[in-house]
Order: C-alpha cells, then sequence, then structure tokens
C-alpha cells in the first residue's frame, strides 16, 4: 500500500461503521456493487470497516467474500434481537459511519447520532423522490406523486442530518447545493476500475444491441417494454437482422413473455457471461424514461469502451453530453442506433472517447483520492 493513499488522514487506523439494506450481492445490481467497490476501497485505503445489513441475514455466497478482505460482517439473530444495544456499547469506537440509502438510514441513524460523535456519510445512491416524480410524469398516477413526495421530505431530513451527502450525480448535487445550501454535498464515483481494455476497432466481428438492467427495480421494466415496442421494430425495419440481448434478473413475466427469435431474454447472467457480451456485440442500449443517479449499465458500457444508445435520464450526471447525445422520442432514438450501428468508423471514434472518459474519470486512484479528501476533511473538523 502506497504511503500518499493515506495523505490527510490521522495516523492510527480509522474505524468505520459501513450501513446498507443487504449484504452487497454484487453481480446482481449495480447498487450492489457499488457498494462492494467502496468496501474494498475503504479497506484499501486502511480503515477497520465493520458492516451491518439491515435485514440481518448473513447472505452467502456474499458474505465470505467481504470477510475475506477485512470486513466484520455484523449479521444474524443476535445482531437483529440486539443491535439497538450494541449500538449504544459499540457506537463511540467508530470514527465514521457510512449509511446507504434512505430506507436503513432512517432506521440507523438516530441510533448513532445519539450514542456516537462518528463523523456520518449518507449515499443515497439515487435520490428517490426525484425517481418517483419523473415516474408520475410517465405513468400520472396520483399514488406516484404521493410517494415522491413522502420520499423527498425523508430524504431531505437525512441529507440535514448527515455531516456529507455523497452522490454520484453532479446534477443530484446542484439540486441538493440548492435546496439545502448549509449541507455539503460531494460527487464520488458510482464504478471505478483498476485498468480498461483498449478501445474497440474491430465492430465488423460483432454484431447485436445488449440491453442491461435488474428487474426488481422498475425504471428498467418500463425502458424494456418501451425500447421493445416503440424502438425496436423501427431498427428491424432497417436491420432486419439485428439481435436484442436483454440481461437483468428476476425478469417478470411481462419481460420474458417479449422472447422471440430476435429478441433475448437472458436473465441473470454470470459476470463472466456478461463480459463474453460486452465483447461480442455492437452497440449497448439505455431506454430509461425515468429514474434517478449515475446508471450502473452506463458505466459499465463506458468501462468496455462500448458505444451507446441513451436517453437523457441515461446519461444524466456524468458529462457525456457531446459523445452520446440524448434520444428521448421512439424515432430519434432508433434513427441514432441504426446510423451507429452501420458506420464502423463512427463506432470506433465513439469507443476511443469512451474509453479516454474512462481513463480519465472512473479509476481505482481517483475514487481513492477523492474518498480520501472527503474522510480527511471530517477528520480535520471532529479534531477542530
Amino acid at each position: 500500500m502506497h504511503q500518499e493513499d493515506h495523505r490527510g488522514l490521522i495516523d492510527i487506523m480509522k474505524k468505520l461503521l459501513f450501513i446498507d439494506d443487504h449484504v452487497p450481492r454484487f453481480d446482481q445490481s449495480a447498487g450492489s456493487r457499488t457498494s462492494y467497490n467502496y468496501l474494498s476501497l475503504l479497506i484499501d485505503m486502511g480503515l477497520d470497516i465493520s458492516f451491518i445489513a439491515a435485514d440481518f441475514l448473513d447472505d452467502e455466497p456474499y458474505s465470505m467474500p467481504l470477510r475475506s478482505i477485512g470486513v466484520k460482517v455484523l449479521t444474524g439473530r443476535w445482531f437483529r434481537a440486539f443491535w439497538r444495544l450494541w449500538l449504544l456499547f459499540r457506537s463511540r469506537q467508530f470514527d465514521y459511519v457510512f449509511f446507504n440509502r434512505p430506507g436503513p438510514t432512517k432506521l440507523f441513524i438516530g441510533y448513532v447520532t445519539r450514542f456516537s460523535e462518528a463523523k456520518k456519510l449518507y449515499q443515497c445512491h439515487d435520490l428517490h423522490f426525484l425517481r418517483l416524480r419523473r415516474k408520475y410524469l410517465v405513468d400520472e398516477d396520483p399514488r406516484t406523486f404521493a410517494q415522491s413526495y413522502e420520499s423527498e421530505r425523508l430524504e431531505m431530513d437525512l441529507i440535514r442530518k448527515a455531516d456529507v451527502f455523497l452522490t454520484f450525480s453532479q446534477h443530484e448535487k446542484d439540486i441538493i447545493s440548492k435546496r439545502l445550501p448549509e449541507s455539503r454535498a460531494e460527487v464520488i464515483p458510482l464504478y471505478f476500475y483498476e485498468k480498461f481494455a483498449p478501445a474497440i476497432s474491430n465492430f465488423s466481428q460483432r454484431h447485436g444491441l445488449l440491453c442491461v438492467g435488474g428487474f426488481k427495480h422498475n425504471p428498467n421494466i418500463d425502458a424494456v417494454l418501451w425500447f421493445v415496442k416503440e424502438v425496436f421494430p423501427r431498427i428491424r425495419e432497417r436491420c432486419p437482422c439485428v439481435i436484442l440481448h436483454v440481461v437483468g434478473n428476476h425478469p417478470p413475466e411481462e419481460i420474458a413473455a417479449l422472447a422471440s427469435e430476435d429478441i433475448r431474454i437472458l436473465g441473470f447472467v454470470s459476470d463472466e457471461e456478461l463480459s463474453k457480451l460486452y465483447q461480442q456485440v455492437r452497440l449497448a442500449v439505455v431506454p430509461l424514461r425515468f429514474g434517478a443517479g449515475v446508471k450502473g449499465k452506463t458505466m459499465e458500457a463506458i468501462s468496455c469502451s462500448l458505444p451507446l444508445v441513451s436517453t437523457a435520464i441515461g446519461i444524466e450526471g456524468v458529462g457525456l453530453e457531446d459523445i452520446v447525445p440524448a434520444t428521448d422520442d421512439p424515432q430519434s432514438f432508433s434513427e441514432r442506433v441504426v446510423e451507429l450501428y452501420n458506420n464502423e468508423m463512427a463506432l470506433r471514434q465513439c469507443s476511443t472517447q469512451l474509453n479516454e472518459y474512462a481513463t480519465q474519470n472512473l479509476t481505482q486512484k481517483a475514487a481513492k483520492v477523492k474518498m480520501n479528501q472527503i474522510l480527511s476533511s471530517l477528520a480535520q473538523k471532529k479534531g477542530g
């Protein structure tokens, strides 16, 4: 471990309590992959990490990888029954508490504040009220609007209680900075990597489209249904041989029913299988009509230097508009796909630009520097 990794942190080993809704199922969803990556990064930075899952389930095969890198995983019946007592006696030992998502944060933050002087970091993963407000614009359901209002009240309260609000999206930072100017908001990367594959040059050997997203997340269901019904038929008119690969765990019946010769509903695939798909297809599509935060599927495609076509929601918050212009209606989306798919020179240029973006913004080193700056400033504030 390099000396500069710890620059700005106090020399003694800091203790951090990491709280999430469940043990990160890192091959199941973007949120879980992100939580696992940050746990690994914080361990690599030299922190002593304890982890509480709000469901208290010792979820294998996912708990063991955390323990193997040095994370103390606090799950099981005892913690479910006595976590309040545990916080009463143990929370004072922590220098930081890293909360994830509104639900677990709402459950634990009051007890942490009462029993501990630890600095509180809150990562919402995305602003839920913003996602719901945008969903309301699509479904026009008054219940969705009511849910967005309740989420907004909760999230604003949690951000006020935290010492720093962490977001993956510059757009969401701007929203919070405007609404809560007294609160500190920082942008951190969603995904980060140690190395990247080179830009793609062999598009003549690649075929098909790839759409990725877990189906426990409602925006992904809407995205695939919209794309298959409104966009893909227009693409097939001009590219009759193109195949769409749809990847995502727990596809509901309405998604499974879309399967055909030219639409392959693959469901859950392993990381190895997904990596092969990224190496085989010509283009990724991100047809999200509502949502919030930075999208894991978008960052994953970028890390593979794979050109993509996306709605504005799909590329929000990452500064990619010049490389990936937003296409929000079926006609423009289909035209963009066809134009890129049939133009190898444009595909190579886009791949090169995405590779440059990834190497400048998505490195593990950049994530470590950013987290070190945040933790160091909180430690100095506590010391002062």
